[in-house]
């Protein structure tokens, strides 16, 4: 099991860039669209993930999702807890509720698809399906061309595929854009192959 920091760093991380949908799912509650049971259940289970919490915070973002099957956000935080748990069955899982988030908003024409196309990007990433995941973080920067995070994950997965001149420009891309991490990769890249 991976350590708490990592679940609190992700949450964060989630909702940093998870932000516009969220926003999104803030108007649909003032317009009754997300009912307000649904909501809390979901705040309720991501409180346990950060607290390491993930069987209860499965449990709470399946609740919500049996009020509201296409509620994206709880689609999104169920992926995320099964991701940390590591239990039997928990990666299939947390994949297929990664898809059906990008699914349910790509129907509901989400603004802002992001977040969730680099989640299953990185999430493919971590496990070696390179391909898969530079076609989803591809996809991503089709909307936002100058997301640091994106740019940087795509850039990582250049050079996890041996590409590094392909990595040391998409380094240097999310740089310009503002990625501090992608400094750090950059600077560690031009250490290991100058």
């Amino acid at each position: 099991m991976k350590a708490p920091l990592v679940v609190v760093l992700a949450v964060s991380l989630a909702v940093a860039t998870y932000g516009s949908i969220e926003a999104d799912e803030a108007r649909d509650r003032w317009q009754d669209r997300i009912p307000s049971e649904a909501y809390k259940l979901n705040e309720e289970g991501a409180l346990l993930a950060r607290q390491g919490q993930y069987d209860a915070s499965i449990a709470k973002f399946e609740q919500a999702l049996k009020i509201k099957p296409d509620y994206i956000a709880a689609l999104f935080n169920v992926g995320l807890a099964r991701d940390f748990r590591e239990g039997k069955g928990d990666q299939q899982a947390a994949e297929a509720a990664f898809r059906k988030a990008i699914e349910v908003g790509e129907a509901q024409s989400v603004r802002d698809l992001v977040p969730l196309y680099n989640t299953l990007g990185w999430f493919l990433h971590l496990r070696g399906r390179l391909e898969e995941a530079k076609d989803w973080y591809k996809k991503a920067l089709k909307i936002d061309p100058k997301s640091p995070r994106v740019l940087n994950n795509l850039g990582a997965v250049h050079e996890w595929s041996g590409d590094r001149e392909a990595a040391r420009g998409l380094y240097k891309e999310a740089v310009d854009a503002g990625s501090e991490k992608a400094r750090d990769n950059l600077k560690r890249l031009q250490r290991v192959a100058p």
